[in-house]
């Protein structure tokens, strides 16, 4: 089943953002951990400011999370687009997270998230920044995506989870597009997002692919989600350009 409880996760490297980047073997939730303050519930999503730590709560990490994804791909964007798409098995992934998991995104206090978070969350923001506002629901004509593109037959290590979750969140998206756009837009913690993933959680069970072993959290469904309807609204725009 892959309804998300709370914020529940496997144990994985992790990404910790203070006065340095730093990676290293840390077992966390798939949720980023922050401290201090409160967080809003709104907030924009064209803003280049650094990322607010505040707050205690696993909703408050998500949404400093956001907002980092955010700031990193508004100064960094072609590095952005090329992360959503590098197979992270490569040393040019490594590259790209390298130039791109930087302490000027984070203003204060302490981000630490899973080894794909960084990821997740640029494209996260990648997808609202291109289609958040007016974007494709129909992805009924867009064929197959190989999500195995790039990778060698046998997958390395986290290569399998990340093209696990990328199938689900394509399929997701393919079984409920709009339910999924909602989902990929709302506010972390929000009562959108709550029904969001009431409304998403027949689609969830139905598309987890089989023989895998994956934990769900809602940060986890939210990015792989998110992946699906940005490669699947790229390929939609494409065709829907070549109409015109």
């Amino acid at each position: 089943m892959a309804t998300p409880k709370g914020e529940d996760s496997v144990s994985s490297t992790a990404f910790r953002l203070a006065a340095s980047i730093a990676v290293a073997a840390y077992g966390c939730p798939g949720w980023a951990q922050s401290s201090a303050g409160s967080s809003p519930e709104t907030g924009s999503l064209i803003s280049r400011r650094a990322a607010q730590v505040s707050g205690t709560t696993r909703t408050d990490a998500r949404r400093t999370t956001r907002q980092f994804g955010v700031c990193v791909l508004k100064r960094f964007p072609k590095y952005g687009e090329r992360l959503a798409v590098e197979p992270v098995h490569t040393p040019e992934y490594d590259k790209l997270l390298d130039r791109v998991t930087i302490d000027d995104c984070l203003s204060h206090g302490e981000l630490t998230m899973p080894w794909n978070g960084v990821r997740t969350a640029i494209i996260e923001a990648l997808y609202i920044e291109r289609y958040g506002r007016s974007g494709p629901t129909d992805f009924s004509q867009v064929p197959p995506i190989d999500y195995l593109a790039g990778y060698p037959a046998e997958l390395p290590g986290n290569a399998r989870t990340v093209v696990a979750l990328a199938k689900f969140g394509d399929c997701v998206s393919r079984k409920d597009s709009v339910n999924a756009r909602a989902l990929a837009v709302s506010i972390p913690g929000s009562s959108d997002e709550t029904q969001r993933f009431r409304a998403l959680s027949p689609s969830f069970n139905g598309c987890v692919v089989q023989g895998e072993k994956l934990t769900f959290s809602k940060s986890v469904i939210r990015g792989a989600v998110s992946e699906g309807l940005y490669r699947l609204s790229s390929i939609a725009g494409q065709g829907a350009g070549a109409g015109q």
